[in-house]
Protein backbone atom coordinates (compact mmCIF):
# COMPACT_ATOMS: atom_id res chain seq x y z
CA UNK A 1 0.00 0.00 0.00
CA UNK A 2 1.11 3.65 -1.07
CA UNK A 3 2.10 5.73 2.33
CA UNK A 4 -0.71 8.27 3.16
CA UNK A 5 1.48 11.04 3.08
CA UNK A 6 2.60 10.46 -0.70
CA UNK A 7 0.91 11.08 -3.31
CA UNK A 8 -1.28 8.48 -5.58
CA UNK A 9 0.54 7.72 -8.90
CA UNK A 10 -1.65 8.65 -12.04
CA UNK A 11 -2.33 5.05 -13.10
CA UNK A 12 -2.79 1.77 -11.39
CA UNK A 13 -2.89 -1.92 -12.06
CA UNK A 14 -5.61 -4.56 -11.95
CA UNK A 15 -3.48 -7.69 -11.33
CA UNK A 16 -6.79 -10.20 -11.99
CA UNK A 17 -7.39 -8.73 -15.48
CA UNK A 18 -4.11 -7.58 -15.76
CA UNK A 19 -5.39 -4.13 -18.00
CA UNK A 20 -3.75 -0.77 -17.97
CA UNK A 21 -6.79 0.95 -16.27
CA UNK A 22 -5.03 4.42 -17.76
CA UNK A 23 -4.90 3.06 -21.36
CA UNK A 24 -8.15 0.45 -22.26
CA UNK A 25 -6.86 0.03 -25.96
CA UNK A 26 -4.81 -2.36 -24.27
CA UNK A 27 -6.23 -4.60 -21.89
CA UNK A 28 -7.12 -7.96 -21.45
CA UNK A 29 -3.93 -9.15 -23.37
CA UNK A 30 -4.97 -12.76 -24.69
CA UNK A 31 -1.11 -13.68 -25.21
CA UNK A 32 -0.68 -16.20 -22.11
CA UNK A 33 3.36 -15.67 -22.35
CA UNK A 34 2.94 -11.74 -22.21
CA UNK A 35 0.38 -12.05 -19.15
CA UNK A 36 2.65 -13.61 -17.07
CA UNK A 37 5.59 -11.41 -17.78
CA UNK A 38 3.52 -8.59 -17.14
CA UNK A 39 2.10 -9.60 -13.78
CA UNK A 40 5.23 -10.15 -12.41
CA UNK A 41 6.27 -6.89 -13.05
CA UNK A 42 2.93 -5.62 -11.59
CA UNK A 43 3.98 -7.40 -8.90
CA UNK A 44 7.34 -6.03 -8.80
CA UNK A 45 6.34 -2.22 -9.88
CA UNK A 46 3.56 -2.26 -7.09
CA UNK A 47 7.02 -3.25 -4.81
CA UNK A 48 8.99 -0.40 -6.23
CA UNK A 49 5.76 2.59 -5.62
CA UNK A 50 5.79 1.75 -2.17
CA UNK A 51 9.30 2.27 -1.27
CA UNK A 52 11.38 5.06 -1.36
CA UNK A 53 14.83 3.53 -2.24
CA UNK A 54 13.75 2.49 -5.75
CA UNK A 55 13.26 5.35 -7.56
CA UNK A 56 15.61 4.95 -10.63
CA UNK A 57 13.88 1.02 -10.70
CA UNK A 58 10.94 2.41 -10.86
CA UNK A 59 10.92 4.72 -14.07
CA UNK A 60 12.98 1.78 -15.68
CA UNK A 61 10.52 -0.66 -15.01
CA UNK A 62 7.44 1.76 -16.17
CA UNK A 63 9.46 1.91 -19.60
CA UNK A 64 9.93 -1.62 -19.65
CA UNK A 65 6.34 -2.25 -19.47
CA UNK A 66 5.22 0.50 -21.59
CA UNK A 67 7.77 -0.64 -24.20
CA UNK A 68 6.10 -4.06 -23.91
CA UNK A 69 2.41 -3.07 -24.04
CA UNK A 70 2.36 -0.69 -26.88
CA UNK A 71 4.78 -3.35 -29.06
CA UNK A 72 2.48 -4.60 -32.08
CA UNK A 73 1.69 -8.26 -31.50
CA UNK A 74 3.48 -9.02 -34.83
CA UNK A 75 6.89 -7.52 -33.44
CA UNK A 76 6.62 -10.00 -30.41
CA UNK A 77 6.69 -12.87 -32.51
CA UNK A 78 9.71 -13.90 -34.43
CA UNK A 79 9.15 -13.08 -38.02
CA UNK A 80 9.17 -15.61 -40.81
CA UNK A 81 9.19 -15.37 -44.53
CA UNK A 82 7.17 -17.35 -46.73
CA UNK A 83 9.83 -19.75 -48.73
CA UNK A 84 8.91 -19.39 -52.41
CA UNK A 85 6.28 -22.77 -53.60
CA UNK A 86 9.45 -25.14 -55.28
CA UNK A 87 8.51 -25.63 -59.07
CA UNK A 88 7.36 -28.25 -60.66
CA UNK A 89 10.39 -30.92 -61.51
CA UNK A 90 10.87 -34.49 -62.83
CA UNK A 91 13.53 -36.67 -61.56
CA UNK A 92 11.90 -40.11 -62.81
CA UNK A 93 14.01 -42.78 -64.83
CA UNK A 94 13.05 -43.38 -68.73
CA UNK A 95 10.47 -45.92 -68.49
CA UNK A 96 11.44 -49.14 -70.31
CA UNK A 97 9.14 -48.80 -73.11
CA UNK A 98 10.15 -45.43 -74.00
CA UNK A 99 13.83 -46.34 -74.36
CA UNK A 100 14.19 -47.74 -77.43
CA UNK A 101 11.48 -45.99 -79.60
CA UNK A 102 13.68 -42.52 -78.26
CA UNK A 103 17.00 -44.51 -78.94
CA UNK A 104 16.23 -45.53 -82.41
CA UNK A 105 14.01 -42.34 -83.62
CA UNK A 106 15.53 -39.97 -85.66
CA UNK A 107 12.63 -37.51 -86.35
CA UNK A 108 10.82 -36.05 -83.41
CA UNK A 109 7.20 -33.86 -82.49
CA UNK A 110 7.40 -32.16 -79.40
CA UNK A 111 4.05 -30.89 -78.18
CA UNK A 112 3.93 -28.97 -75.26
CA UNK A 113 1.02 -27.41 -72.78
CA UNK A 114 1.33 -25.03 -70.14
CA UNK A 115 -0.83 -27.57 -67.52
CA UNK A 116 -2.28 -31.40 -67.54
CA UNK A 117 -5.42 -29.35 -68.18
CA UNK A 118 -4.92 -27.31 -70.86
CA UNK A 119 -5.85 -27.41 -74.39
CA UNK A 120 -4.00 -25.42 -76.44
CA UNK A 121 -0.19 -25.87 -76.71
CA UNK A 122 2.64 -25.59 -79.10
CA UNK A 123 5.05 -28.44 -81.12
CA UNK A 124 8.18 -28.27 -82.16
CA UNK A 125 9.79 -30.75 -84.98
CA UNK A 126 13.27 -31.86 -84.23
CA UNK A 127 15.75 -34.32 -86.58
CA UNK A 128 18.94 -36.10 -84.95
CA UNK A 129 22.36 -34.99 -86.60
CA UNK A 130 25.62 -36.66 -85.75
CA UNK A 131 23.97 -38.01 -82.53
CA UNK A 132 21.87 -34.41 -81.62
CA UNK A 133 18.58 -33.67 -81.77
CA UNK A 134 18.80 -29.88 -83.74
CA UNK A 135 14.81 -27.66 -84.27
CA UNK A 136 13.69 -28.11 -87.87
CA UNK A 137 11.06 -25.72 -89.01
CA UNK A 138 9.75 -22.69 -86.29
CA UNK A 139 6.89 -23.81 -83.95
CA UNK A 140 3.27 -23.49 -84.59
CA UNK A 141 -0.18 -23.89 -82.09
CA UNK A 142 -2.10 -27.24 -81.72
CA UNK A 143 -4.88 -27.99 -79.38
CA UNK A 144 -4.89 -31.51 -77.37
CA UNK A 145 -7.44 -33.18 -75.38
CA UNK A 146 -10.66 -31.05 -74.07
CA UNK A 147 -9.81 -32.42 -71.00
CA UNK A 148 -5.91 -31.85 -71.16
CA UNK A 149 -3.39 -34.69 -71.21
CA UNK A 150 -2.90 -37.68 -69.17
CA UNK A 151 0.24 -40.16 -68.11
CA UNK A 152 0.40 -42.77 -71.05
CA UNK A 153 -2.07 -45.40 -69.35
CA UNK A 154 0.12 -48.22 -70.44
CA UNK A 155 3.16 -47.16 -68.93
CA UNK A 156 4.19 -46.71 -65.28
CA UNK A 157 4.25 -43.64 -65.06
CA UNK A 158 7.22 -41.37 -63.98
CA UNK A 159 5.12 -39.65 -61.34
CA UNK A 160 2.47 -40.12 -59.58
CA UNK A 161 1.97 -37.68 -57.90
CA UNK A 162 -1.99 -36.17 -57.98
CA UNK A 163 -1.40 -36.14 -62.28
CA UNK A 164 -4.20 -37.74 -64.53
CA UNK A 165 -3.84 -41.00 -66.29
CA UNK A 166 -5.06 -41.53 -69.45
CA UNK A 167 -8.60 -43.85 -69.62
CA UNK A 168 -10.81 -44.28 -72.60
CA UNK A 169 -13.44 -41.55 -73.16
CA UNK A 170 -11.86 -39.13 -70.54
CA UNK A 171 -11.39 -36.10 -73.25
CA UNK A 172 -7.28 -36.33 -72.41
CA UNK A 173 -4.64 -36.65 -74.94
CA UNK A 174 -2.08 -39.15 -74.00
CA UNK A 175 1.08 -38.49 -71.81
CA UNK A 176 4.55 -39.84 -73.06
CA UNK A 177 6.47 -41.07 -75.83
CA UNK A 178 4.90 -42.78 -79.15
CA UNK A 179 5.96 -43.80 -82.70
CA UNK A 180 4.01 -42.48 -85.78
CA UNK A 181 3.35 -45.35 -87.51
CA UNK A 182 1.24 -44.24 -90.34
CA UNK A 183 -1.02 -41.56 -92.28
CA UNK A 184 -4.48 -42.00 -93.64
CA UNK A 185 -6.85 -39.63 -95.49
CA UNK A 186 -9.47 -38.67 -97.68
CA UNK A 187 -7.05 -39.14 -100.90
CA UNK A 188 -6.78 -42.49 -103.25
CA UNK A 189 -3.28 -41.64 -102.18
CA UNK A 190 -0.13 -39.81 -101.39
CA UNK A 191 3.57 -39.16 -101.86
CA UNK A 192 4.58 -39.68 -98.51
CA UNK A 193 6.95 -41.60 -96.80
CA UNK A 194 5.14 -43.24 -93.99
CA UNK A 195 3.08 -46.01 -95.18
CA UNK A 196 -0.72 -43.96 -96.19
CA UNK A 197 -3.92 -45.61 -95.81
CA UNK A 198 -6.99 -44.17 -97.86
CA UNK A 199 -10.37 -43.68 -95.63
CA UNK A 200 -13.49 -45.81 -97.17
CA UNK A 201 -16.73 -45.35 -96.18
CA UNK A 202 -15.96 -48.99 -94.24
CA UNK A 203 -13.23 -48.08 -92.45
CA UNK A 204 -13.70 -47.63 -88.68
CA UNK A 205 -11.32 -47.12 -85.61
CA UNK A 206 -12.88 -49.47 -82.90
CA UNK A 207 -13.23 -47.84 -79.47
CA UNK A 208 -15.39 -50.20 -78.06
CA UNK A 209 -13.53 -51.94 -74.85
CA UNK A 210 -15.13 -55.19 -75.12
CA UNK A 211 -14.28 -55.91 -78.67
CA UNK A 212 -11.46 -58.14 -79.73
CA UNK A 213 -10.14 -55.41 -82.19
CA UNK A 214 -10.58 -52.51 -79.74
CA UNK A 215 -7.97 -49.65 -80.61
CA UNK A 216 -7.84 -50.94 -84.17
CA UNK A 217 -8.47 -49.32 -87.87
CA UNK A 218 -10.14 -51.89 -89.53
CA UNK A 219 -12.21 -52.34 -92.66
CA UNK A 220 -15.96 -53.40 -91.70
CA UNK A 221 -16.61 -55.40 -94.93
CA UNK A 222 -13.29 -57.63 -94.47
CA UNK A 223 -14.91 -58.22 -90.73
CA UNK A 224 -16.98 -61.31 -91.56
CA UNK A 225 -18.35 -61.18 -87.37
CA UNK A 226 -17.55 -57.50 -86.33
CA UNK A 227 -18.32 -57.46 -82.95
CA UNK A 228 -18.16 -53.90 -81.30
CA UNK A 229 -21.17 -51.42 -80.57
CA UNK A 230 -18.71 -48.51 -80.94
CA UNK A 231 -16.06 -47.09 -83.50
CA UNK A 232 -15.38 -43.77 -85.16
CA UNK A 233 -16.23 -44.48 -88.92
CA UNK A 234 -13.56 -42.15 -90.04
CA UNK A 235 -14.57 -41.10 -93.68
CA UNK A 236 -17.17 -39.29 -92.05
CA UNK A 237 -15.29 -37.27 -90.14
CA UNK A 238 -13.82 -33.97 -91.87
CA UNK A 239 -11.24 -33.12 -89.26
CA UNK A 240 -9.79 -37.12 -91.02
CA UNK A 241 -9.04 -35.38 -94.14
CA UNK A 242 -5.23 -35.66 -93.71
CA UNK A 243 -3.57 -37.49 -90.54
CA UNK A 244 -1.54 -39.24 -88.71
CA UNK A 245 -1.40 -42.16 -86.25
CA UNK A 246 -0.10 -42.26 -83.13
CA UNK A 247 0.88 -45.50 -81.98
CA UNK A 248 -0.97 -45.58 -78.59
CA UNK A 249 -1.97 -48.84 -76.39
CA UNK A 250 -0.74 -50.90 -79.13
CA UNK A 251 -1.28 -53.77 -76.25
CA UNK A 252 -5.29 -52.85 -76.52
CA UNK A 253 -5.92 -52.91 -72.97
CA UNK A 254 -9.27 -52.01 -72.28
CA UNK A 255 -9.93 -48.83 -70.87
CA UNK A 256 -6.70 -47.59 -71.86
CA UNK A 257 -7.34 -45.44 -74.53
CA UNK A 258 -8.18 -46.04 -78.26
CA UNK A 259 -7.53 -44.25 -81.84
CA UNK A 260 -4.98 -41.55 -81.13
CA UNK A 261 -3.92 -39.75 -83.87
CA UNK A 262 -2.93 -36.36 -85.48
CA UNK A 263 -5.09 -34.45 -87.76
CA UNK A 264 -6.64 -31.23 -88.41
CA UNK A 265 -8.10 -28.87 -85.88
CA UNK A 266 -11.17 -27.12 -85.69
CA UNK A 267 -9.26 -23.91 -84.09
CA UNK A 268 -7.92 -22.56 -81.19
CA UNK A 269 -9.41 -23.54 -78.12
CA UNK A 270 -11.34 -25.78 -79.66
CA UNK A 271 -10.27 -29.62 -77.83
CA UNK A 272 -10.40 -33.38 -78.95
CA UNK A 273 -11.94 -36.27 -77.81
CA UNK A 274 -7.92 -37.06 -77.00
CA UNK A 275 -5.82 -36.60 -80.31
CA UNK A 276 -3.30 -34.10 -81.03
CA UNK A 277 -4.90 -31.60 -83.82
CA UNK A 278 -3.70 -28.07 -85.68
CA UNK A 279 -4.03 -25.84 -89.21
CA UNK A 280 -4.44 -28.28 -91.98
CA UNK A 281 -1.42 -26.54 -93.65
CA UNK A 282 0.72 -28.01 -90.62
CA UNK A 283 -0.67 -31.58 -91.13
CA UNK A 284 0.31 -31.42 -94.82
CA UNK A 285 3.59 -30.68 -93.83
CA UNK A 286 3.88 -32.86 -91.35
CA UNK A 287 2.84 -36.03 -93.93
CA UNK A 288 5.54 -34.78 -96.47
CA UNK A 289 8.33 -34.64 -93.64
CA UNK A 290 7.58 -37.85 -91.38
CA UNK A 291 10.01 -40.57 -92.39
CA UNK A 292 9.25 -44.19 -91.66
CA UNK A 293 13.23 -45.08 -92.22
CA UNK A 294 13.58 -42.06 -89.33
CA UNK A 295 11.32 -43.60 -86.72
CA UNK A 296 9.26 -40.68 -85.93
CA UNK A 297 8.15 -40.39 -82.55
CA UNK A 298 5.79 -37.92 -80.34
CA UNK A 299 6.75 -36.36 -77.54
CA UNK A 300 3.61 -34.72 -75.24
CA UNK A 301 4.21 -33.41 -71.92
CA UNK A 302 3.04 -30.41 -69.89
CA UNK A 303 5.80 -27.62 -70.50
CA UNK A 304 6.86 -28.10 -66.69
CA UNK A 305 7.25 -31.70 -66.73
CA UNK A 306 9.47 -31.14 -70.24
CA UNK A 307 11.43 -29.16 -68.57
CA UNK A 308 12.09 -31.50 -65.58
CA UNK A 309 12.53 -34.59 -67.56
CA UNK A 310 14.51 -32.90 -70.96
CA UNK A 311 17.88 -33.28 -69.51
CA UNK A 312 17.61 -36.77 -67.56
CA UNK A 313 15.84 -38.63 -70.57
CA UNK A 314 17.83 -36.83 -73.37
CA UNK A 315 15.21 -35.55 -74.79
CA UNK A 316 15.21 -32.96 -78.12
Amino acid sequence: MLDAGRPRPAFSFDYSGLAFCHHERICHHERSRDLIFLRDLCYFANFAWNSYYFHVNRILILLLMFSIAFMPANAQKKKTTKKPAPKPTANAPLPDPYRDILANAQQSLVVTVSGWNSIDGTLQRFEKHDGKWQEVGQKFPIVVGKSGLGWDGITDPPSKSGQPIKKEGDGRSPAGIFKITELFGFDQSRDAKLPYRPLTESIECVDDVSSQSYNEIVDRKEMPNPDWNSSEKMRTIDVYQIGAVVDYNSPKIPDAGSCIFLHIWKGPGHGTAGCTAMEESHVKELAGWLDEKKQPILIQLPQAMYEGLRELWQLP
